[in-house]
């Protein structure tokens, strides 16, 4: 029984160790990106803080995901994996958009759509909204919203994905409700 236990403790040790450092966002809970801007949400999110980015998920990273890069530089790539598209200051909403279609495209992604797209302003800066659809190299179908907006010639990017329609459309309004008040700091 003794050396049961000890292979339950070593089996929880083990777990532990392995957790990836995600934190549970409480809803109405202002949240900085990068001292570059902030939002709030309306419904709990487990995050992750990698590097320059946050990664947020409702149920999971393969069901739906947010991506949040701040303060993204001329000539700095706008994802953190080695085939990423590269931001150039200057852009224009359409460079931006196809900016966006190139990066889902080097991570595999295929049939991407742009379902809509618009160019907005947020807190006196130049930016856009943009919806599309893709499916990923299993064939799986997802919509993806994204808003973007320049900042001091720094680009920042909240990017929305999920599986169509159930998980896409669980967290979708907050997201709308995170992307109408993500203001820049």
């Amino acid at each position: 029984m003794k050396m049961m236990k000890q292979m339950v403790a070593a089996a929880a040790l083990a777990l532990l160790a392995g957790c990836n450092g995600y934190a549970l966002v409480k809803p109405e809970q202002e949240v900085k990106i990068a001292d570059a801007f902030s939002f709030k949400t309306t419904q709990e999110w487990n995050r992750l803080k990698q590097g320059d980015s946050d990664f947020w998920t409702l149920d999971g990273i393969g069901l739906q995901l947010m991506s949040v890069k701040a303060g993204i530089k001329d000539g700095e790539k706008i994802a953190d994996h080695e085939k990423a598209a590269v931001y150039k200051n200057g852009m224009t909403t359409l460079e931006l958009l196809e900016m966006i279609k190139t990066d889902l495209v080097a991570t595999d992604q295929h049939n991407i759509e742009i379902l809509d797209s618009r160019p907005i302003k947020s807190g006196g800066y130049d930016g856009f909204i943009a919806e599309y659809r893709f499916e990923n190299k299993d064939g799986l179908e997802y919509k993806s919203l994204v808003r973007g907006i320049v900042h001091d010639d720094k680009l920042s990017l909240m990017r929305y994905s999920g599986l169509t329609d159930y998980y896409y459309n669980r967290g979708r309004s907050d997201v709308e409700q995170m992307m109408v008040s993500m203001q820049p700091l």
